[in-house]
């Protein structure tokens, strides 16, 4: 369940109007996958090479955020520390909205190599005057990607101050809108084993033109 949605919108329409800053959460510790999973070789980069690729449409500039300062400096994106260590992706989420100068941010996974303009358009779409995370569910919550606007920053902070760390609490208490996930998302939501790294190849594979 979730509380306190402001609309449903469908993902399939709208356009990206404007570019805006995105963050790439990176602080996972890849305990499944045995080595670092982002630098897994992936259709011919690393996987979060694709992730980087793939938001160059709609980034205004793009920051991974990660466990140390300057871990993925090399792939081509500044890398911030976590401001607070040990907190995984939520965060990650706070280090990003402390960065962060303009309203809007966009978070999205960097173990999530398959990223679609249409889902980012509706992502983008939904938001209005009051609302302060916009993020995908369907028959639960996919927390990543998340557009997050400024003033959820504090709220955010009490909540993993007082020991919340999933994504999915955190998104119902600030009253996250939801937008219909995607027909098309993936059947793994990230790379997580060398299973998934197979799985997300294929995939790529069979989108080449």
């Amino acid at each position: 369940m979730h509380n306190g949605t402001k609309r449903t919108v469908s993902a399939d329409g709208g356009s990206i109007t404007e570019r805006i800053p995105v963050y790439v959460m990176a602080g996972g510790h890849s305990s499944r996958f045995g080595s670092d999973k982002l630098r897994a070789p992936l259709d011919g980069e690393t996987a979060l090479g694709h992730v980087l690729r793939a938001v160059v449409p709609w980034s205004s500039g793009t920051v991974v955020v990660a466990d140390r300062a300057g871990r993925y400096d090399d792939l081509g994106a500044p890398t911030l520390g976590d401001l607070e260590p040990h907190l995984g992706p939520a965060g990650g989420l706070l280090t990003a909205l402390e960065h962060a100068t303009a309203p809007w941010i966009l978070a999205v996974s960097g173990d999530m190599p398959v990223l679609r303009g249409p889902w980012m358009r509706a992502l983008l779409d939904a938001r209005a005057p009051g609302v302060s995370a916009v993020a995908f569910f369907g028959e639960r919550w996919q927390p990543l990607p998340v557009l997050l606007h400024r003033n959820a920053r504090d709220a955010l902070r009490a909540r993993v101050g007082a020991g919340e760390r999933a994504l999915w609490r955190l998104l119902d208490h600030v009253g996250a809108t939801t937008v219909t996930l995607p027909e098309d998302w993936p059947e793994r939501s990230g790379i997580n084993t060398t299973e998934d790294l197979a799985f997300f190849e294929a995939r790529l594979a069979q989108e080449l033109p």
